[in-house]
């Protein structure tokens, strides 16, 4: 789902899907990344649910500076791989 739609990123963990995938790459406008960033980054970084089970992926940009950004923006140590 496109990472700059808060509405949608919030509702995720509570969808019955085996995983849930964030795009911060073409799915989201340029003009939108900054934004898409703070969405997913925000809502990777808030405690799990221990009896959620749906996983939640990020696909980032593969442009040399776009992918940076993105990692920094949703990497946080609360994640697991």
């Amino acid at each position: 789902m496109p990472g700059d739609d808060e509405t949608k990123v919030a509702k995720a963990a509570g969808r019955r899907a085996d995983a849930v995938i964030f795009d911060l790459e073409d799915a989201v406008a340029l003009s939108r990344k900054h934004a898409a960033r703070e969405i997913v980054g925000a809502r990777l970084a808030r405690p799990a649910d221990p009896e959620a089970t749906t996983r939640m992926w990020v696909r980032v940009n593969a442009h040399d500076e776009l992918w940076r950004d993105d990692l920094e923006a949703v990497l946080s140590p609360s994640l697991t791989t």
